[in-house]
Protein backbone atom coordinates (compact mmCIF):
# COMPACT_ATOMS: atom_id res chain seq x y z
CA UNK A 1 0.00 0.00 0.00
CA UNK A 2 2.85 2.39 0.85
CA UNK A 3 4.60 1.64 -2.46
CA UNK A 4 1.37 2.25 -4.38
CA UNK A 5 0.83 5.59 -2.67
CA UNK A 6 4.46 6.53 -3.36
CA UNK A 7 4.12 5.72 -7.07
CA UNK A 8 0.83 7.59 -7.37
CA UNK A 9 2.31 10.66 -5.66
CA UNK A 10 5.12 10.82 -8.19
CA UNK A 11 2.72 10.23 -11.05
CA UNK A 12 0.86 13.32 -9.84
CA UNK A 13 4.10 15.28 -9.62
CA UNK A 14 5.13 14.33 -13.18
CA UNK A 15 1.73 15.18 -14.62
CA UNK A 16 1.79 18.54 -12.83
CA UNK A 17 5.22 19.20 -14.35
CA UNK A 18 4.04 18.20 -17.83
CA UNK A 19 1.41 20.96 -17.70
CA UNK A 20 4.27 23.47 -17.54
CA UNK A 21 6.37 22.33 -20.50
CA UNK A 22 7.07 25.08 -23.02
CA UNK A 23 6.12 27.75 -20.53
CA UNK A 24 7.76 30.14 -18.05
CA UNK A 25 8.01 27.54 -15.24
CA UNK A 26 9.60 24.76 -17.29
CA UNK A 27 13.09 25.10 -15.80
CA UNK A 28 11.74 25.02 -12.26
CA UNK A 29 9.87 21.79 -12.99
CA UNK A 30 12.72 20.21 -14.92
CA UNK A 31 14.96 20.82 -11.91
CA UNK A 32 12.33 19.35 -9.58
CA UNK A 33 12.08 16.19 -11.69
CA UNK A 34 15.87 15.96 -11.78
CA UNK A 35 15.94 15.94 -7.98
CA UNK A 36 13.17 13.33 -7.84
CA UNK A 37 14.46 11.20 -10.71
CA UNK A 38 15.21 8.14 -8.58
CA UNK A 39 11.72 8.29 -7.05
CA UNK A 40 10.23 8.57 -10.54
CA UNK A 41 12.20 5.50 -11.62
CA UNK A 42 10.88 3.61 -8.60
CA UNK A 43 7.33 4.59 -9.54
CA UNK A 44 7.84 3.43 -13.13
CA UNK A 45 9.24 0.12 -11.89
CA UNK A 46 6.27 -0.33 -9.56
CA UNK A 47 3.70 0.17 -12.31
CA UNK A 48 5.63 -2.18 -14.59
CA UNK A 49 5.90 -4.87 -11.90
CA UNK A 50 2.23 -4.55 -11.01
CA UNK A 51 1.28 -4.47 -14.69
CA UNK A 52 -0.63 -1.23 -14.09
CA UNK A 53 -0.36 -0.27 -17.72
CA UNK A 54 -2.73 2.69 -17.59
CA UNK A 55 -0.68 4.51 -14.94
CA UNK A 56 2.60 3.44 -16.53
CA UNK A 57 1.47 5.07 -19.76
CA UNK A 58 0.46 8.25 -17.98
CA UNK A 59 3.81 8.51 -16.21
CA UNK A 60 5.99 7.85 -19.27
CA UNK A 61 3.95 10.29 -21.36
CA UNK A 62 4.44 12.93 -18.66
CA UNK A 63 8.20 12.34 -18.59
CA UNK A 64 9.18 12.02 -22.24
CA UNK A 65 10.08 15.71 -22.66
CA UNK A 66 12.14 15.64 -19.46
CA UNK A 67 14.08 12.67 -20.85
CA UNK A 68 14.64 14.51 -24.13
CA UNK A 69 15.67 17.83 -22.60
CA UNK A 70 17.95 16.41 -19.93
CA UNK A 71 19.44 13.82 -22.32
CA UNK A 72 18.14 10.66 -20.64
CA UNK A 73 17.58 9.39 -24.16
CA UNK A 74 18.43 5.70 -23.81
CA UNK A 75 16.58 5.39 -20.51
CA UNK A 76 13.47 7.15 -21.78
CA UNK A 77 13.38 5.24 -25.05
CA UNK A 78 13.72 1.92 -23.22
CA UNK A 79 10.80 2.81 -20.95
CA UNK A 80 8.62 3.77 -23.90
CA UNK A 81 9.58 0.70 -25.92
CA UNK A 82 8.75 -1.54 -22.97
CA UNK A 83 5.29 0.02 -22.94
CA UNK A 84 4.84 -0.62 -26.65
CA UNK A 85 5.27 -4.34 -26.14
CA UNK A 86 2.46 -4.24 -23.56
CA UNK A 87 0.01 -2.09 -25.53
CA UNK A 88 -1.30 -4.52 -28.11
CA UNK A 89 -4.80 -4.80 -26.68
CA UNK A 90 -7.45 -2.40 -28.07
CA UNK A 91 -8.23 -0.22 -25.03
CA UNK A 92 -4.80 1.37 -25.36
CA UNK A 93 -4.87 2.09 -29.10
CA UNK A 94 -4.92 5.94 -28.78
CA UNK A 95 -2.11 5.86 -26.23
CA UNK A 96 -0.11 3.54 -28.47
CA UNK A 97 -0.03 6.14 -31.26
CA UNK A 98 1.31 8.78 -28.89
CA UNK A 99 3.88 6.34 -27.47
CA UNK A 100 5.10 5.55 -30.98
CA UNK A 101 5.51 9.26 -31.67
CA UNK A 102 7.52 9.83 -28.49
CA UNK A 103 9.69 6.77 -29.24
CA UNK A 104 10.33 8.26 -32.68
CA UNK A 105 11.51 11.58 -31.26
CA UNK A 106 13.91 9.96 -28.79
CA UNK A 107 15.24 7.59 -31.48
CA UNK A 108 15.80 10.63 -33.74
CA UNK A 109 17.71 12.41 -30.96
CA UNK A 110 19.93 9.33 -30.68
CA UNK A 111 20.59 9.43 -34.42
CA UNK A 112 18.66 6.20 -35.09
CA UNK A 113 16.91 7.64 -38.12
CA UNK A 114 15.65 4.36 -39.61
CA UNK A 115 13.88 3.30 -36.41
CA UNK A 116 12.66 6.85 -35.79
CA UNK A 117 11.06 6.84 -39.24
CA UNK A 118 9.37 3.51 -38.58
CA UNK A 119 7.97 4.65 -35.24
CA UNK A 120 6.75 7.98 -36.57
CA UNK A 121 5.20 6.63 -39.76
CA UNK A 122 3.32 4.02 -37.74
CA UNK A 123 2.28 6.61 -35.17
CA UNK A 124 1.14 8.97 -37.93
CA UNK A 125 -0.93 6.27 -39.60
CA UNK A 126 -2.61 5.38 -36.29
CA UNK A 127 -3.23 9.04 -35.44
CA UNK A 128 -4.82 9.63 -38.86
CA UNK A 129 -7.09 6.63 -38.40
CA UNK A 130 -8.21 8.07 -35.05
CA UNK A 131 -8.64 11.61 -36.40
CA UNK A 132 -6.38 13.00 -33.65
CA UNK A 133 -5.25 16.24 -35.27
CA UNK A 134 -2.79 17.31 -32.57
CA UNK A 135 -1.06 13.93 -32.71
CA UNK A 136 -1.08 13.99 -36.52
CA UNK A 137 0.64 17.39 -36.51
CA UNK A 138 3.19 16.21 -33.93
CA UNK A 139 4.07 13.13 -35.99
CA UNK A 140 4.29 15.13 -39.22
CA UNK A 141 6.66 17.68 -37.69
CA UNK A 142 8.85 14.99 -36.12
CA UNK A 143 8.92 12.92 -39.30
CA UNK A 144 9.97 16.06 -41.19
CA UNK A 145 13.09 16.28 -39.00
CA UNK A 146 13.95 12.68 -39.89
CA UNK A 147 13.47 13.28 -43.61
CA UNK A 148 15.57 16.46 -43.49
CA UNK A 149 18.45 14.51 -41.98
CA UNK A 150 18.10 11.87 -44.68
CA UNK A 151 18.57 14.63 -47.29
CA UNK A 152 14.92 14.27 -48.38
CA UNK A 153 14.24 17.98 -48.28
CA UNK A 154 11.16 18.01 -50.53
CA UNK A 155 9.51 15.35 -48.37
CA UNK A 156 10.47 17.23 -45.20
CA UNK A 157 9.05 20.48 -46.57
CA UNK A 158 5.70 18.84 -47.39
CA UNK A 159 5.50 17.29 -43.91
CA UNK A 160 6.29 20.58 -42.18
CA UNK A 161 3.76 22.48 -44.26
CA UNK A 162 0.98 19.99 -43.47
CA UNK A 163 1.90 20.07 -39.78
CA UNK A 164 1.90 23.87 -39.77
CA UNK A 165 -1.52 24.02 -41.46
CA UNK A 166 -3.03 21.77 -38.79
CA UNK A 167 -1.36 23.57 -35.92
CA UNK A 168 -2.53 26.96 -37.17
CA UNK A 169 -6.06 25.58 -37.42
CA UNK A 170 -5.82 24.32 -33.83
CA UNK A 171 -4.19 27.58 -32.68
CA UNK A 172 -1.46 25.47 -31.11
CA UNK A 173 1.05 28.26 -30.54
CA UNK A 174 3.82 26.06 -29.14
CA UNK A 175 3.39 23.64 -32.03
CA UNK A 176 3.29 26.44 -34.62
CA UNK A 177 6.54 27.85 -33.22
CA UNK A 178 8.29 24.46 -33.35
CA UNK A 179 7.25 23.74 -36.93
CA UNK A 180 8.12 27.25 -38.11
CA UNK A 181 11.60 26.84 -36.68
CA UNK A 182 12.10 23.56 -38.55
CA UNK A 183 10.69 25.09 -41.72
CA UNK A 184 13.22 27.91 -41.45
CA UNK A 185 16.13 25.48 -41.73
CA UNK A 186 14.66 23.89 -44.86
CA UNK A 187 14.10 27.27 -46.53
CA UNK A 188 17.70 28.33 -45.90
CA UNK A 189 18.90 25.60 -48.23
CA UNK A 190 17.00 26.33 -51.43
CA UNK A 191 18.25 24.23 -54.32
CA UNK A 192 17.87 27.05 -56.84
CA UNK A 193 20.26 30.01 -56.61
CA UNK A 194 17.54 32.17 -58.20
CA UNK A 195 15.28 31.45 -55.23
CA UNK A 196 18.04 31.77 -52.63
CA UNK A 197 17.35 35.38 -51.57
CA UNK A 198 13.59 34.84 -51.39
CA UNK A 199 14.11 31.63 -49.40
CA UNK A 200 16.34 33.44 -46.91
CA UNK A 201 13.65 36.07 -46.42
CA UNK A 202 11.03 33.37 -45.83
CA UNK A 203 13.38 31.56 -43.44
CA UNK A 204 13.90 34.75 -41.45
CA UNK A 205 10.15 35.30 -41.25
CA UNK A 206 9.72 31.74 -39.95
CA UNK A 207 12.41 32.12 -37.28
CA UNK A 208 11.12 35.54 -36.20
CA UNK A 209 7.49 34.39 -35.90
CA UNK A 210 8.68 31.31 -34.02
CA UNK A 211 10.67 33.48 -31.61
CA UNK A 212 7.76 35.90 -31.08
CA UNK A 213 5.38 33.05 -30.24
CA UNK A 214 7.83 31.52 -27.81
CA UNK A 215 8.38 34.87 -26.12
CA UNK A 216 4.61 35.20 -25.78
CA UNK A 217 4.40 31.75 -24.19
CA UNK A 218 7.39 32.35 -21.91
CA UNK A 219 9.04 29.29 -23.47
CA UNK A 220 12.74 29.84 -22.69
CA UNK A 221 13.89 26.54 -24.21
CA UNK A 222 11.98 27.36 -27.35
CA UNK A 223 13.46 30.85 -27.44
CA UNK A 224 16.93 29.32 -27.35
CA UNK A 225 15.97 27.11 -30.29
CA UNK A 226 14.63 30.01 -32.36
CA UNK A 227 17.61 32.22 -31.54
CA UNK A 228 19.87 29.38 -32.67
CA UNK A 229 18.02 29.33 -35.98
CA UNK A 230 18.42 33.09 -36.41
CA UNK A 231 22.11 32.76 -35.60
CA UNK A 232 22.54 30.03 -38.21
CA UNK A 233 20.73 32.18 -40.78
CA UNK A 234 22.90 35.22 -39.99
CA UNK A 235 26.02 33.09 -40.55
CA UNK A 236 24.66 31.92 -43.89
CA UNK A 237 24.02 35.57 -44.78
CA UNK A 238 27.62 36.50 -43.82
CA UNK A 239 26.56 38.69 -40.90
CA UNK A 240 28.92 37.51 -38.12
CA UNK A 241 28.07 40.24 -35.61
CA UNK A 242 24.39 39.41 -35.68
CA UNK A 243 25.14 35.67 -35.71
CA UNK A 244 27.30 35.72 -32.59
CA UNK A 245 24.77 37.84 -30.73
CA UNK A 246 21.99 35.33 -31.38
CA UNK A 247 24.26 32.37 -30.64
CA UNK A 248 25.42 33.78 -27.31
CA UNK A 249 21.87 34.45 -26.17
CA UNK A 250 20.85 30.93 -27.20
CA UNK A 251 23.80 29.45 -25.31
CA UNK A 252 23.10 31.34 -22.09
CA UNK A 253 19.43 30.32 -22.11
CA UNK A 254 20.30 26.68 -22.78
CA UNK A 255 22.96 26.60 -20.05
CA UNK A 256 20.60 28.16 -17.54
CA UNK A 257 17.94 25.57 -18.36
CA UNK A 258 20.46 22.70 -18.35
CA UNK A 259 19.34 21.61 -21.83
CA UNK A 260 22.50 19.65 -22.43
CA UNK A 261 21.49 18.35 -25.85
CA UNK A 262 21.08 21.91 -27.13
CA UNK A 263 24.23 23.13 -25.38
CA UNK A 264 26.29 20.44 -27.11
CA UNK A 265 24.74 21.30 -30.46
CA UNK A 266 25.78 24.90 -29.84
CA UNK A 267 29.36 23.80 -29.14
CA UNK A 268 29.52 22.72 -32.77
CA UNK A 269 27.95 25.98 -33.92
CA UNK A 270 30.48 28.10 -32.02
CA UNK A 271 33.33 25.96 -33.29
CA UNK A 272 32.21 26.25 -36.91
CA UNK A 273 31.63 29.99 -36.51
CA UNK A 274 35.20 30.43 -35.23
CA UNK A 275 36.56 28.45 -38.19
CA UNK A 276 34.56 30.65 -40.58
CA UNK A 277 36.12 33.71 -38.94
CA UNK A 278 39.63 32.34 -39.50
CA UNK A 279 40.11 31.24 -35.89
CA UNK A 280 40.37 27.48 -36.29
CA UNK A 281 42.70 27.18 -33.30
CA UNK A 282 39.73 28.10 -31.08
CA UNK A 283 37.00 26.55 -33.20
CA UNK A 284 38.37 23.04 -33.75
CA UNK A 285 38.65 22.19 -30.02
CA UNK A 286 34.98 23.12 -29.58
CA UNK A 287 33.95 20.64 -32.27
CA UNK A 288 36.12 18.02 -30.56
CA UNK A 289 34.44 18.79 -27.25
CA UNK A 290 30.99 18.45 -28.84
CA UNK A 291 31.93 15.04 -30.25
CA UNK A 292 33.17 13.72 -26.90
CA UNK A 293 30.21 15.10 -24.96
CA UNK A 294 27.75 13.54 -27.41
CA UNK A 295 29.31 10.18 -26.66
CA UNK A 296 29.09 10.74 -22.91
CA UNK A 297 25.33 11.39 -22.92
CA UNK A 298 24.41 9.02 -25.75
CA UNK A 299 23.71 11.50 -28.54
CA UNK A 300 24.53 10.44 -32.08
CA UNK A 301 25.72 12.73 -34.84
CA UNK A 302 23.07 13.56 -37.43
CA UNK A 303 24.02 13.26 -41.12
CA UNK A 304 23.21 16.88 -41.96
CA UNK A 305 25.54 18.09 -39.21
CA UNK A 306 28.34 15.70 -40.18
CA UNK A 307 28.28 17.02 -43.76
CA UNK A 308 28.19 20.64 -42.64
CA UNK A 309 31.03 20.16 -40.16
CA UNK A 310 33.25 18.27 -42.61
CA UNK A 311 32.94 21.11 -45.10
CA UNK A 312 34.35 23.46 -42.48
CA UNK A 313 37.06 21.02 -41.44
CA UNK A 314 38.56 21.39 -44.92
CA UNK A 315 38.91 25.11 -44.18
CA UNK A 316 40.29 24.41 -40.69
CA UNK A 317 42.94 22.06 -42.04
CA UNK A 318 44.06 24.75 -44.48
CA UNK A 319 44.39 27.21 -41.59
CA UNK A 320 46.24 24.89 -39.21
CA UNK A 321 47.80 22.03 -41.14
CA UNK A 322 46.88 18.41 -40.46
CA UNK A 323 49.04 17.85 -37.38
CA UNK A 324 47.87 20.98 -35.58
CA UNK A 325 44.26 20.25 -36.58
CA UNK A 326 44.40 16.78 -35.03
CA UNK A 327 46.05 18.10 -31.89
CA UNK A 328 43.44 20.84 -31.46
CA UNK A 329 40.56 18.38 -31.98
CA UNK A 330 42.06 15.92 -29.47
CA UNK A 331 42.55 18.71 -26.92
CA UNK A 332 38.88 19.65 -27.20
CA UNK A 333 37.81 16.05 -26.60
CA UNK A 334 39.29 16.33 -23.11
CA UNK A 335 37.18 19.35 -22.14
CA UNK A 336 34.53 18.98 -19.47
CA UNK A 337 31.14 20.47 -20.28
CA UNK A 338 31.95 23.49 -18.11
CA UNK A 339 35.29 24.01 -19.87
CA UNK A 340 33.64 23.75 -23.29
CA UNK A 341 31.02 26.33 -22.32
CA UNK A 342 33.76 28.67 -21.07
CA UNK A 343 35.63 28.29 -24.38
CA UNK A 344 32.47 28.95 -26.40
CA UNK A 345 31.93 32.18 -24.48
CA UNK A 346 35.34 33.39 -25.68
CA UNK A 347 34.40 33.11 -29.38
Amino acid sequence: MVAQSHADAYLGLAEQAAQCWMGPNETQWMNRLEIENDNLRTALDWYETREDLAKGIRLTHALWRFWLSRAYLAEGRKRLETLLTQMERPPFTPERARTLNYCGVLAYAQGDLAQAQTYLETGLEMSRSQGKEAEIAFALNSLGMVMYNQSKKAAALALYEESLEIRRRLNDKAGIAATLNNLGYILMHAESSVMHKESFMRAQACFEESLALREELGDEAGRADSLGGLGYLAREQSDPRKAIRYMRESLELSVRMEHYRVVIKLMDSFGIFAIEQGNAIRGVPLTGAASALRTVIGLSDLPSMITYREKHFVQARRQLGEEAFQAAYAAGQKFTLEEAIAEARKV
